[in-house]
């Protein structure tokens, strides 16, 4: 078992690879998307924007880059830009600054600066977000810097944390430029202010040894001050409120390996920040434990997990990054070779489980046997069918074992590959479509109130930026990025559709 590099992956390992990368993708279509709407729907059909250029402006992270008066950030300040370009050209640089740059055989166009990416703004979001700075106009109130205060909140005892020490780095892009510190009060609360509008911040604390970091913020235009509560929690070292709320197993079958997609959502019922109950060999602490097939091999972390934390053993991995209350999920993927015409999968499950469910895509001459979960028929999605097992409330070392065998006369043409390759490619389409088809179900067993679509647009508004925040500090994929900004879009189409009704 070993671990696979995100490069130099070699002409024979190929197919294997694009199988992986489809399990990745079905898994996070499946699991990883929240709905968040952006649009109401009219009763026509057509689109009815209920969001103005100041939200778009923040939902796009134009103001990620730019302020409006307040000083050069990672790109210019747009006071004024109305007098150096026409409405259409900021319009353009909006929507395409690519356009931009060719037009003018010039990259960037101002020297200093880095270029404009395209930040894929639809074009009716782009016109709106172009009259926005155009017409903006300065705050009243005047003021020249702002302020972030906020409460530490023990969140294990509900008491405040008094004389802690809260750490506020500056940002200049990625790139921390100063930290200034301050001490909580004997209500645990903190301030800091004089903060210059051009920069994105970062609140941490130190507590017990666990460090908690927010993610970068900046001021939006027209905004003074921010206010948060920064949560910590004792520690502790029993795992007995630490499961599994749902795993999933999703199999695909190639001519050489059995590609496997897992995810699982765990779940801290504590009140308590989980530390580990064993200490490794350097010093670490295993908090998370994840059992393989003894065959299992090119094991890929995909989500949840970070490289630096995990430790390999000869049964799995470890993962000794602290595990806060509530849910984490993780997704990580490996193969498992044939031998002769079978493959075998055994998992051991390390943590109760309340649910479990293994997919298999029908496989036609293959014959497919599972131990440890029950059958339950089949799921079909458009004109492909699944095999499905499920499972619940397993306790801690349940194993299931899977095995598929191929029939005595199974023909292996290198020509096949080419053939499985476009049809594992359709698999993707399967994924979005089953997922679309459980969120349907979802959506159909509630009722969505009208009353809540001002409140929902603004809880948006904020989890929209959060996530391009999360985006411009390197800490999602781009890829992973744009394919959940996408799904939420799609999913509000359905939620604002009952809304209408």
């Amino acid at each position: 078992m070993y671990f696979v590099p995100s490069v130099g992956i070699d002409w024979v390992g190929m197919l294997k690879r694009l199988l992986v990368n489809i399990l990745i993708l079905f898994m996070l279509f499946l699991f990883l998307i929240e709905p968040f709407p952006l649009y109401t729907y009219a009763q026509e059909g057509s689109f009815e924007h209920v969001l103005n250029g100041r939200e778009l402006f923040i939902k796009n992270r134009c103001v990620n880059c730019h302020t409006i008066g307040r000083g050069i950030f990672v790109g210019p300040d747009l006071k004024g830009v109305g007098s150096r370009y026409s409405r259409e050209e900021i319009i353009k640089w909006v929507e395409n600054p690519q356009e931009i740059y060719s037009s003018r055989g010039k990259i960037p166009i101002n020297e200093g600066f880095p270029p404009m990416p395209n930040m894929a703004v639809p074009p009716e979001e782009a016109v709106l977000i172009a009259d926005y700075i155009l017409s903006f106009k300065p705050p009243v109130s005047g003021a020249e810097s702002g302020e972030i205060r906020g409460k530490v909140v023990n969140k294990t005892t509900g008491s405040a944390l008094g004389n802690a020490k809260v750490v506020l780095t500056y940002y200049m892009g990625d790139r921390p430029v100063n930290k200034e510190e301050a001490t909580t009060d004997a209500n645990g609360n903190f301030l800091f202010k004089g903060l210059p509008w051009n920069r994105a911040y970062s609140l941490s604390i130190n507590y017990k040894g666990m460090v908690y970091v927010t993610d970068k913020m900046v001021f939006y235009p027209e905004e003074n001050s921010k206010e948060l509560d920064l949560p910590v929690y004792e520690t502790t070292s029993n795992d007995r409120e630490i499961s599994i709320n749902s795993a999933h197993m999703i199999l695909e079958v190639s001519n050489e390996v059995v590609s496997v997609a897992e995810l699982l959502s765990f779940h801290n019922g504590s009140n308590y920040f989980y530390i580990g109950n064993r200490e490794l060999e350097d010093g670490r602490r295993e908090v998370l434990r994840f059992s393989l097939p003894g065959n299992a091999s090119e094991v890929r972390l995909l989500h949840g997990l970070e490289p630096e934390d995990v430790v390999r053993t000869e049964w799995g991995f470890i993962d000794t990054q602290g595990l806060e209350p509530g849910i984490r999920r993780v997704v990580y993927v490996y193969s498992v070779p044939f031998k002769g015409r079978s493959a075998f999968i055994e998992r051991v499950i390390d943590y109760p489980a309340l649910s479990f469910l293994v997919l298999i895509p029908e496989l036609g001459r293959e014959r497919v046997e599972v131990e440890g979960l029950s059958e339950a028929g089949t799921v079909e999605v458009g004109d492909k069918r699944f095999l499905k097992w499920v499972g619940s409330n397993l306790k801690s070392g349940t194993r299931i074992k899977i095995k598929i065998e191929r029939p005595y006369f199974y023909v292996d043409a290198g020509s096949l590959k080419w053939i499985a390759a476009l049809v594992f490619c359709v698999m993707l389409v399967i994924g979005m479509g089953y997922s679309l088809y459980r969120k349907r179900g979802e959506d159909a067993a509630g009722k969505v109130s009208s009353e809540n679509t001002e409140k929902e647009r603004h809880r948006l508004i904020l989890e929209i930026a959060e996530l391009d925040n999360k985006f411009e500090s390197g800490d999602i994929e781009e890829e992973e990025y744009n394919r959940l900004r996408s799904e939420k879009k799609k999913r509000l189409v359905e939620l604002t559709k009952l809304t209408r009704k």
